[in-house]
């Protein structure tokens, strides 16, 4: 007897896809309080606008998908500079509008999550006297939202400074150090310790006291309890409240001295020549940590912009020229490799950034009484404005997050640092179980949790290919243009949804009507496609292959089996167990099992027609195009090209490839529309470039079936034995490459 031989694939579960949005919401649709007051003027994009005067703006709307989005406001701030609250779903960020009496849009959020569904926004005065058009959502993807730097901005840093950054970057965004700040030597720190049985990771500490030369005080403390924490494998975070450097008062803030920090521009100045000399004692106290390699996190100058301290009393341009000194200073002049280099940024305040060359993390300062939501508008806002370059932290507030509306939000501030005193130990502001909480919540990491830092070694790297490095995103390119496609849209909904396992309408093919033989020893084609389309054609269900074989074979048709209604699932009992065996060796243009609804072919164009307005030469799911008169959201469309000369000859295979063979189609479905610039959007990128010179267009597709699958069963073919597996024999009549291997397909 002829022995069988048979080729055997495993299935196991598919797919089936969408989503992607733009939405614009008018001011005037909201619901207005106090003297707010809806304005007609036709330069409005409704004919309307909001002039806000000193009352409020709620707006309930609803968004039609689940995604990551950028939040715009379009308003004019005729009266000068204006700060006001804008709040989404109660997490809130205060935005500000410079003087400008045309509409202009201004980006309030960046990256948020949110979900399909009703949200409400509310604009709540602080200063009021905004003219606001209307509010408009950007979709985008949250794809790379970091592209931090592996090394500090101090050039050749200690070891223990590297390895206490190399743990940083590591830790980023995976987990938040706990912490908290300290007025006298580690009091709030025992203060944890007693109360909760666990120490925060990182203690902040202050050289407030220190160089003024007070007999009551010792100098080194702030250094005495760095080197202590630090060898205890916590995290010494140190800052400066900065006394008048004249002396003239023992004040830090604005309102209690004359100090002009504005006289950083002129070296000769006796403010110069102060600030210098206490820069150089401070320096003289963190060169003693660094001769013991104690690395510390150095936050000077910070909430410059507020203007409350002295250091911020005259704006941007002195308060930077004073911090790019210090560090000039300290780094260069004294030595010191030992710092890791934090700057406070407070609201709309990017002129005041001193620089990537000398910052490492960016941090806010939030006092919000009683708010433990995860103030992800504020980390994105951070994020957004160093554009992923640098880490994220809390480095001061009053209430702190609670850790299970981090992980839910994905803020990923990098430590969190409550003020000492009632901060840390009231209520109001963070009760003692919420502290307990988050000591014990895997998000948190305490002091007994941190690994050794001194001999902190990250985990060596595997090899990547230049492809794909670490901070990788969608768009990169190496410098020969290569890239690699995202495929974070595979799968069932584009990942999104977990594949479901249908319960209803459950058929068993070896049960009555049906009958089908389970052995192997006789054909069931027929029978199992009568199932398929029984419960096809009732709306829906389960054809079930209990264990065994299951003969089929195409015969001279296309198929031996064919899905053609939605909601069809073929199940087997697993995919040891249950096997469909085509017995058809002979399978050139044909399948075992194909999943087509009505007949169509993506290369016949059918409904509206229209050309792209430009090359598309990247992956991309923004479509622009001549018209998308015709097109509507939720439409299956053809992105297609034709097989021109000048594409083949690309390609190099002149005279190989046909026309036919060079055509480029990809099936998407519209996800919004831009019809003040003809611009689709689509659910999922293209993958390979698309040039107007070969007629690059988009049409409607007739309508595909959905929600169909294959699962838990395994699908062999009998091999066939004929001579002639060589590249090229599938040329040749009578092979077997002729009779098997072209356009072969199980699917």
């Amino acid at each position: 007897m002829k022995k069988l031989k048979i080729t055997i694939l495993t299935l196991v579960l598919i797919q089936y896809c969408n989503v992607l949005t733009a939405q614009k919401f008018e001011a005037e649709s909201a619901a207005l309080t106090g003297n707010a007051e809806k304005i007609s003027d036709s330069s409005a994009s409704g004919g309307f606008y909001v002039a806000q005067n000193e009352g409020n703006l709620t707006l309930d709307f609803n968004l039609d998908q689940e995604s990551f989005y950028n939040i715009y406001i379009n308003a004019a701030s005729p009266g000068g500079d204006k700060i006001n609250n804008f709040s989404i779903d109660g997490m809130n960020v205060d935005f500000g509008f410079n003087l400008n009496t045309a509409f202009i849009s201004k980006k309030i959020v960046s990256s948020l999550k949110l979900k399909t569904g009703n949200h409400q926004i509310k604009i709540t005065k602080s200063w009021g006297w905004l003219n606001i058009d209307y509010i408009e959502f950007e979709k985008v993807d949250d794809w790379g939202r970091f592209d931090i730097p592996k090394t500090p901005v101090t050039p050749n840093p200690t070891d223990h400074t590297m390895k206490l950054y190399q743990f940083l970057y590591d830790n980023y965004g995976k987990k938040i150090i706990s912490g908290a700040m300290t007025l006298h030597s580690m009091d709030e720190i025992n203060w944890l310790k007693a109360n909760t049985g666990k120490e925060p990771a990182l203690v902040g500490i202050d050289f407030m006291q220190s160089g003024r030369g007070y007999t009551w005080y010792n100098d080194e403390e702030p250094i005495n309890d760095a080197r202590k924490y630090y060898n205890r494998n916590g995290i010494p975070a140190l800052c400066w409240h900065w006394r008048d450097p004249l002396r003239k008062t023992e004040a830090f803030y604005t309102k209690d001295t004359n100090f002009d920090v504005s006289k950083i521009s002129d070296p000769n100045s006796a403010e110069y020549k102060a600030m210098v000399k206490d820069i150089d004692y401070i320096s003289g106290l963190l060169k003693k940590l660094q001769a013991d390699d104690i690395p510390v996190l150095w936050r000077p100058l910070h909430e410059a912009s507020g203007g409350w301290f002295w250091w911020g009393a005259k704006g941007a341009a002195p308060c930077k020229a004073l911090y790019r000194l210090m560090y000039d200073r300290m780094v260069n002049f004294h030595g010191l490799k030992n710092l890791i280099w934090v700057w406070t940024s407070q609201q709309n305040d990017q002129t005041w950034y001193p620089g990537d060359d000398v910052v490492d993390i960016i941090g806010r300062d939030i006092y919000k009484d009683g708010d433990h939501s995860s103030q992800i508008l504020e980390f994105n806002q951070l994020n957004n404005d160093v554009e992923g370059k640098k880490m994220v932290t809390l480095s001061e507030c009053g209430s702190f997050p609670d850790a299970d509306n981090l992980v839910k939000d994905q803020a990923a501030w990098s430590y969190y640092m409550p003020w000492y005193g009632d901060f840390v130990r009231s209520s109001k502001y963070n009760s003692l179980d919420l502290w307990k909480k988050m000591f014990a919540h895997d998000y948190v990491l305490t002091l007994d949790e941190m690994p050794d830092l001194k001999s902190y070694v990250s985990v060596p790297p595997t090899w990547r290919s230049k492809l794909y490095p670490e901070n990788w995103k969608p768009g990169f390119k190496d410098s020969d243009d290569r890239f690699l496609h995202d495929f974070s849209y595979a799968g069932y909904h584009q990942g999104e949804k977990e594949v479901p396992f249908i319960e209803n309408n459950i058929v068993d093919v070896t049960k009555t009507p049906y009958n089908a033989d389970n052995t192997g020893a006789t054909d069931v084609t027929l029978i199992l496609q009568k199932a398929l389309n029984d419960v096809g054609q009732s709306g829906g269900g389960v054809v079930y292959l209990p264990a065994g074989t299951y003969k089929v074979d195409p015969g001279s048709g296309e198929t031996a089996l064919r899905i053609q209604y939605d909601n069809t699932i073929l199940r087997g009992s697993g995919t040891d167990s249950t096997f469909i065996y085509n017995s058809n060796s002979f399978m050139r243009q044909k399948n075992i099992i194909w999943l087509m609804g009505d007949w169509c072919t993506w290369a016949t164009e059918t409904g509206t027609v229209s050309k792209t307005a430009t090359d598309l030469m990247y992956p991309t799911r923004v479509i622009p195009v001549q018209s998308v008169n015709g097109f509507t959201k939720g439409d299956d469309i053809i992105l297609r090209t034709d097989g021109t000369p000048e594409f083949i000859a690309e390609h190099d295979m002149t005279d190989i490839w046909t026309d036919w063979a060079a055509r480029l189609m990809f099936l998407r479905k519209i996800d919004s529309i831009n019809v003040e610039k003809n611009i689709i959007y689509i659910d999922s990128p293209t993958r390979y470039y698309m040039k107007t010179r070969d007629n690059a267009r988009v049409y409607n597709a007739k309508q595909h079936i959905t929600e169909c699958g294959i699962e838990n069963l395994s699908i062999g073919n009998q091999q066939n034995d004929n001579q002639g597996w060589d590249e090229e024999t599938y040329t040749e009549p009578g092979t077997g490459a002729t009779k098997f291997m072209h356009r072969r397909q199980f699917l």
